[in-house]
């Protein structure tokens, strides 16, 4: 029996010894495990818990120790096996004190897994049934990063508000504010953001805290434009960084400003100082896109979109590929990448989404697809209610209908942007497009108003050098050269050293030309070429001085800049004009066979240049001056058959005259009425042609119902007046005779026909016995000074004689 109380004695001392001992090792197992969390040291708590479960799967502390299990997992980014404890812990059967912390750290897994409709549910159960739990506030939190996750703004904005008014706890308070102001930042809603920060700004004395506010005032001041500025605040935010992140992003902007002050190798010192290798690569990309070196930005693009598929710049990155391969002229892969980014679901950037569909738009234009880049532009107004990008899409379509000649439906455009933003940011360059819509319309008075109005209304834009130069080429449209010259000469220093004051000089050497200032033109033209590097307006100013050599009768002069020409120039888009020039400078001179070589030069260069039909008739001319009627009328027909229609009826025109010297009028009296019947441009030469001709074969009624009808056509001169006056005459209808004959005195200046005139009026008084009248008329030929005085003094002497009598 005592053997019996002794055994139990010694089993129980034992058993509540190894009891003790059992309890210290859970004790302490879970004190290391919690220590090591606590710590931050995740990965060892996840295996020190998962141990702890294993070893000790009685103890109360289990479903501690699961929860502190889910939530290593959940820093060690292992969601889905949190998940699957939160929810196990969850669905116990018993209630469990720490219920709303569970419930906040579903959301959060939920949050991570971008499950946001379950992460919501979580969320809103803390929020309506554990309004004393210290997740409460927490949870407010977490859900608008849920909404702001969503890109649903307006609730994560209304969300935060609610903390920002009714939290008391401080550092959520403030990381409340801090995130309100990203998503205006984000948004790009900077009168929202900028009101946030003077409210709010003096909250944050710390300077961690000031420093984010800085950021943002720097955000605004560079949206605005205001680099120098930007560049103050975002160095004074950068005195109290002490996190490297936010010490990387001031290092990114304050270089970001220097880009734009072209300052680019003090903004690539900032770059190089920035420790994050993802936001260091972002910022190399900028650097060498603002050096226009495309080619190196996209193989920093390529790197960076492969090694950060997760960046917050990924997209960013992503639309800089698109507009690189843009400026590359790889219009189609642009568009491509530019769809992908419109077409992705949630974008927390707005402008993105709208640069995106902008630059869709603007690969149709390029494209040259107009009606497609009309759509997507008319699509911008109504996916976005950024001011700026439904500005710009407006006055594209109005730009696009004007490049396509549609000017009353642009125009229709540029006043509805004006109507409804009056005083938008782009109204000077609305009004300016305006004045170029008119001008292309050759609306010039039109035109002259509205480049005029720009100067007026704005009289620090950017676009008034311009404005007058198009201004000083409606008047020069006009054929008001003197008012043209004013402008240029008034302007010459806003044009400044520049490709529009090259455009300048040479408009003025057009009116000099105009004016037949030949010497003063050649003079500017030369000037001109040995300063410019444009290639084409060389050509032109070549063109231009042997052209003036030609009205001075230096035809030598002419040939020989129009040979250097084409030595020099063997590519130009001129060149076929210049051979033909070369041409019909020879053929004037009678050297017929170098003018047929020129010529025959154009047809076989440029055998699809309608220059070619201009050839052919002038091989057609050279024939018909030797003699060789067959070889001239084949190459005739080949024009009449072939060419359009203008050159169709030049080549008929040739053909009728060459019949007139011929002898035979009758057909060319036909071919000049068929000239008449197709209405061209050559109409009103064919019925002059045709009127002369009557007049010399005595048909004079006729030959005056042709002469009215080439005035009616607006082609007026002294000779046509003249001719009037001498049919009339041969029909004995001297009234009719005498309206003409005083016209030419009248209405022009030519000493020639006013000569020929004062000499048939004379004679008609004379015939009529108005001695008085004539002698009046004959003192008014001697007044002209000319050689034919002599015989008008004659005529006085023995007027006065038959007046004496």
């Amino acid at each position: 029996m005592r053997k019996e109380v002794f055994f139990l004695f010694f089993f129980l001392s034992f058993s509540s010894l190894a009891v003790f001992s059992q309890n210290e090792k859970e004790k302490e197992a879970f004190y290391v495990a919690e220590k090591a969390f606590s710590d931050g040291f995740y990965s060892a708590s996840q295996i020190l818990f998962e141990k702890f479960i294993h070893n000790f799967p009685q103890s109360k502390r289990v479903f501690l120790a699961k929860f502190y299990l889910a939530k290593s997992l959940y820093f060690c980014k292992k969601y889905s096996s949190a998940l699957k404890i939160l929810e196990e812990l969850k669905n116990l059967e018993e209630p469990q004190e720490s219920l709303d912390e569970l419930y906040y750290w579903l959301g959060k897994v939920y949050f991570r897994g971008k499950d946001y409709t379950r992460s919501r549910r979580s969320l809103e159960k803390i929020i309506g049934k554990f309004k004393e739990s210290s997740y409460f506030w927490e949870a407010h939190y977490l859900l608008a990063e849920n909404y702001l996750a969503q890109c649903n703004f307006s609730q994560a904005e209304k969300k935060l508000r609610e903390i920002i008014s009714q939290c008391k706890e401080k550092k959520i308070w403030k990381d409340s504010i801090l995130k309100l102001l990203n998503i205006y930042y984000l948004q790009e809603d900077f009168a929202s953001l900028e009101n946030c920060i003077e409210n709010y700004s003096s909250y944050f004395k710390n300077k961690e805290g000031e420093s984010y506010f800085l950021f943002y005032k720097g955000e605004i001041l560079y949206t605005k434009g205001d680099y120098k500025k930007a560049l103050e605040v975002f160095r004074r935010g950068m005195k109290g960084v002490s996190q490297n992140f936010l010490r990387d992003i001031f290092y990114r902007k304050i270089g970001e400003c220097l880009l734009k002050e072209k300052k680019f190798e003090k903004a690539r010192a900032n770059f190089e100082k920035i420790a994050s290798s993802e936001i260091r690569r972002y910022s190399y990309i900028n650097y060498y896109l603002s050096r226009e070196n495309y080619t190196k930005a996209l193989a920093l693009i390529e790197e960076f979109l492969k090694r950060f598929p997760e960046s917050e710049y990924f997209l960013y990155v992503y639309l800089d590929k698109a507009e690189v391969f843009y400026k590359l002229g790889r219009i189609k892969d642009a568009l491509y990448i530019y769809q992908k980014i419109s077409e992705t679901p949630s974008v927390m950037v707005k402008s993105i989404k709208d640069k995106a569909r902008y630059g869709i738009a603007w690969c149709y234009l390029k494209l040259g697809d107009f009606d497609r880049a009309i759509e997507e532009f008319k699509n911008i107004l109504t996916t976005t209610d950024n001011i700026s990008f439904r500005l710009s899409a407006q006055i594209q379509i109005a730009d696009i209908y004007q490049e396509k000649g549609l000017y009353e439906l642009a125009l229709k455009n540029y006043n509805k942007i004006l109507e409804e933003y009056p005083d938008n940011i782009y109204a000077d360059y609305i009004q300016f497009q305006i004045g170029m819509l008119f001008l292309k319309n050759e609306k010039w008075e039109e035109a002259i108003l509205s480049f005029r109005n720009l100067e007026r209304r704005f009289p620090f834009s950017k676009l008034i050098p311009q404005a007058n130069y198009y201004l000083a080429t409606a008047y020069f449209s006009e054929g008001k050269y003197l008012y043209t010259q004013k402008i240029l000469e008034k302007n010459w220093n806003r044009f400044g050293n520049t490709s529009l004051e090259e455009k300048a000089r040479y408009l003025y050497g057009k009116c000099l030309f105009n004016q037949a200032n030949y010497l003063q033109a050649i003079k500017i033209f030369s000037e001109l070429f040995s300063k410019t590097k444009d290639i084409e307006l060389k050509q032109l100013l070549l063109i231009d001085i042997a052209y003036s050599y030609i009205n001075l009768s230096q035809e030598d002069k002419a040939r020989e800049i129009l040979e250097k020409f084409i030595i020099k120039f063997s590519y130009s888009e001129y060149l076929s004009s210049v051979l033909l020039n070369l041409g019909n400078l020879y053929f004037k001179e009678g050297k017929l066979k170098k003018a047929e070589k020129y010529y025959r030069r154009i047809i076989k260069k440029f055998p699809s240049d309608e220059l070619k039909y201009e050839a052919l008739l002038g091989i057609a001319n050279i024939y018909m001056q030797e003699g060789r009627k067959d070889d001239s009328e084949q190459y005739l027909k080949e024009v009449i058959k072939e060419a359009p229609l203008v050159l169709r009826c030049k080549a008929k025109l040739l053909w009728a005259d060459f019949l007139k010297v011929q002898g035979e009028e009758k057909k060319a009296l036909r071919m000049y009425e068929e000239i008449i019947r197709e209405g061209t441009s050559l109409a009103s030469l064919a019925l002059l042609r045709k009127a002369y001709l009557l007049k010399d074969l005595r048909r004079y009624s006729e030959a005056i119902f042709y002469f009215r009808k080439t005035l009616e056509k607006g082609i007026k001169n002294p000779e046509i007046y003249f001719l009037l006056g001498y049919c009339w005459e041969k029909l004995k209808d001297e009234r009719s005779a005498l309206d003409n004959y005083f016209k030419v005195i009248y209405l022009f200046e030519d000493k020639k026909f006013k000569t020929k005139a004062y000499f048939r009026i004379a004679r008609i008084y004379e015939r009529e016995n108005r001695w008085k009248e004539a002698r009046k008329i004959y003192e008014k030929l001697v007044a002209l000074g000319i050689e034919e005085s002599k015989i008008a003094q004659e005529k006085i002497k023995k007027l006065r004689e038959k007046e004496g009598k």
